[in-house]
């Protein structure tokens, strides 16, 4: 088998794209999703995946839409063979989840320190220096009563007059007013 860049399938054989089908249609169709096979931690997806191949292998088709082969994890109504190929597909897609969930259990557990730190580095890639400089201005305003933006930029960052007052025009607030609106690409 070739892969072709240029086909969709990329050079898959009808049986691959079958399985994929398969473990999309489980997921969508059925619900299945990764945190459901994540629950199933005892090998389940292992051995239902064994009963569809065993059933695929019965010549009998009688036997095979009517026999449930031991070691099915769930309850009967879940059993549904169909053609020997098709059972096949199924086992395939099932040997998939269980592969892709020994896949996700291997992965090393993040610590909570590890995940609130990348939080923080996501608030902080949302927060802009005006929006600094509004909520100091709410907070100060409970503290302060008056004063334009310019002359509360100088205390804020220590900056004279004339460098405050241009910090005030590239945040995009007005200098000579008193207040800043915290989030201005909010306002209705």
């Amino acid at each position: 088998m070739q892969l072709d860049p240029n086909n969709p399938t990329i050079g898959l054989s009808r049986g691959a794209l079958d399985v994929l089908r398969e473990r999309l249609r489980q997921a969508t169709d059925e619900g299945w999703t990764r945190e459901h096979d994540d629950a199933h931690r005892n090998g389940e997806l292992l051995e239902a995946a064994l009963c569809y191949a065993r059933v695929s292998s019965w010549a009998d088709e009688r036997q095979r839409r009517y026999l449930r082969p031991s070691g099915w994890p769930w309850a009967h109504s879940w059993w549904k063979p169909t053609t020997r190929r098709r059972d096949l597909v199924k086992a395939i897609a099932l040997l998939l989840a269980e592969l892709d969930r020994l896949d996700r259990a291997q992965e090393p557990a993040r610590a909570p320190a590890e995940i609130a730190v990348e939080q923080m580095s996501r608030t902080f890639e949302r927060i802009t220096v005006r929006h600094v400089f509004a909520n100091a201005r709410q907070i100060a305003r409970t503290r302060k009563a008056s004063g334009a933006n310019w002359v509360f930029a100088m205390d804020l960052f220590g900056l004279g007059s004339t460098y405050a007052h241009e910090i005030c025009l590239r945040m995009g607030i007005d200098p000579d007013a008193s207040t800043a609106t915290p989030w201005p690409e909010q306002t209705p």
